[in-house]
């Protein structure tokens, strides 16, 4: 099972990667931001982008391997930031709304935790898959972690 997981989130990984290095390289290819709902931007990025995220969770569930041998307390205290990093993701993303999240120009936010940071749902998606990678501690779950970083 864990093979299928990985072979499909590597495809999605590889597709949503390339697709925005493309829109690094040609300006008017633009997959990211997205024009707004309806666009076909939005319609190829947010099912790459969330099937990604839940390929994530699907392979650190299922692979129990020991890739770099992290010691239990290690894996434990990564778990710990896990769930931390996840509930100020969606704290900030209450925050600023669903529609806003979405890319709806809804007006600068500056209460909550955007007093601090304009990205905070960004920033802890980075932790949120570093945490779940060294949480795991599998090849697989490194690897598309890595990728998700890397979106």
């Amino acid at each position: 099972m864990t093979t299928v997981l990985f072979a499909i989130g590597a495809v999605v990984a590889a597709v949503l990667l390339g697709l925005l290095v493309l829109t690094l390289l040609f300006g008017p290819f633009r997959i990211w931001p997205t024009p707004g709902s309806g666009s076909w931007q939005g319609y190829v990025f947010w099912p790459l982008f969330r099937s990604l995220n839940v390929l994530c969770f699907a392979v650190a569930l299922a692979d129990r391997t020991d890739f770099l041998g992290l010691p239990a307390w290690a894996q434990l205290l990564a778990s710990v930031l896990l769930a931390v990093s996840i509930a100020l993701f969606i704290y900030s993303f209450r925050v600023l709304g669903r529609d806003n999240s979405y890319c709806a120009q809804d007006g600068l936010v500056t209460g909550g935790i955007y007093r601090w940071t304009r990205n905070p749902q960004n920033a802890m998606l980075i932790v949120v898959y570093g945490c779940l990678a060294f949480a795991a501690d599998s090849a697989p779950t490194y690897v598309l972690c890595a990728a998700m970083m890397a979106v």
